[in-house]
């Protein structure tokens, strides 16, 4: 499992949670996914331009980066495959593939609520 390769396809216009099931699906692991070729990725079953994009955010986006400046702040990423991903979570049909965490969560936080939401974010 790479982390940082979660991250970089969720960079991805386009790649939600549906999408990366289908890369994962057809490709394995999400390594193989984000260094796919344009064709493979047509062959994938994504469209033209989310197929497109990922080519685009690879020249562009720099995952180590990511992750130093996620270390600076003392976060992390979580990803479907993490074990600390929590496991409520992964019952729900379009869970996030990537989640964004400071601290802990502990075994009380099973049941805790969330909501998240970017519109309009500041």
């Amino acid at each position: 499992m790479s982390t940082s390769h979660y991250i970089s396809l969720s960079r991805v216009p386009g790649i939600g949670p549906a999408r990366m099931r289908l890369l994962l699906n057809y490709f394995g692991t999400v390594e193989q996914a984000w260094h796919a070729t344009l064709g493979d990725l047509l062959c994938a079953g994504l469209d033209g331009r989310t197929s497109q994009a990922l080519v685009e955010t690879r020249r562009v986006f720099d995952p180590s980066r990511e992750l130093e400046q996620l270390e600076k702040i003392g976060a992390r990423a979580v990803t479907w495959e993490s074990e600390s991903y929590p496991q409520r979570l992964l019952e729900l049909d379009g869970m996030p593939p990537v989640l964004y965490m400071l601290g802990d969560l502990a075994p009380q936080d099973a049941w805790a609520v969330g909501i998240v939401g970017t519109r309009r974010a500041t």
